[in-house]
């Protein structure tokens, strides 16, 4: 085997890594339901609306602001899963764990593992977070106004919705077989690197580097979910900000052909 393998003390370190890893991804859920809590009860009205009378933009823009924000939430915990790949799939690649090879086995027949209990808890907190200005409109009897903003906040969460599905049950965007084919592919490298003899020899020999465009340039090419969060967060930012200035021009008018 070309990768040297962990030693004693190297297992005993990722293992208590991956424990780490699971136990953060725990609190990553854990917290959005406090996140969830906090911004909800910050959305409520203190007293009580009257009948028939608009909702106001303050509760829609509330509304995809805590959507986004447990959309934040949910790629932090997506980004933990994949970096305990990074481990767990390293211990397979060199024989070290049975259990991680069976555990594999069990993943590919049945998603009642670690992810998919936490996907169901960001999977509702997000859909009450969309519909909460419904939920509002509904016990007060007020009106859904104004309405772009409203069907805004709607499509930011059904999109967020189906992205987590996607994520936790589809296996959207899985970088696990990604970061297996890189470790299989630096286990062939060093087995063809001529390993140096000498301390001046090994100065020297080192792999080429690449410069800083040259790397972000290649993981917005090859790397598609490295492009699809860039494009996805640069929409939501652009299309947030369209929204806010939208309601801005709209209360902008309205106060100055009634003033």
């Amino acid at each position: 085997m070309a990768l040297r393998g962990p030693n004693t003390h190297d297992l005993t370190k990722i293992h208590e890594e991956v424990n780490q890893l699971l136990n953060q991804r725990f609190i990553v859920s854990t917290f959005a339901i406090t996140v969830f809590g906090l911004v909800t009860a910050w959305l409520l009205p203190r007293q009580p609306l009257e009948p028939n009378t608009p909702l106001g933009g303050f509760v829609f823009i509330g509304s995809i602001f805590l959507t986004t924000l447990l959309f934040v939430l949910f790629l932090l915990w997506y980004f933990l899963k994949s970096m305990r790949f990074i481990l767990t799939t390293y211990l397979r690649i060199t024989n070290k764990s049975d259990w991680e090879f069976d555990f594999k086995k069990y993943r590919q027949m049945s998603s009642l593992a670690y992810s998919g209990p936490q996907c169901v808890i960001f999977l509702v907190l997000n859909f009450f977070a969309a519909i909460l200005p419904l939920m509002l409109s509904w016990v007060y009897a007020v009106q859904l106004k104004p309405r772009p903003i409203f069907w805004a906040s709607l499509c930011i969460g059904a999109a967020y919705e189906i992205f987590i599905l996607g994520v936790g049950f589809r296996g959207w965007f899985d970088r696990e077989s990604k970061i297996e084919s890189c470790w299989l592919a630096a286990n062939e490298e060093v087995s063809a690197l001529p390993f140096p003899r000498t301390r001046t020899e090994s100065q020297g020999a080192h792999l080429p580097r690449l410069s800083l465009k040259r790397w972000l340039w290649k993981g917005l090419v090859e790397d598609r979910i490295i492009a699809g969060l860039v494009l996805s967060t640069i929409l939501c930012v652009v299309l947030v900000a369209c929204i806010i200035t939208v309601y801005l021009a709209i209360t902008l008018l309205n106060r100055l052909s009634g003033g």
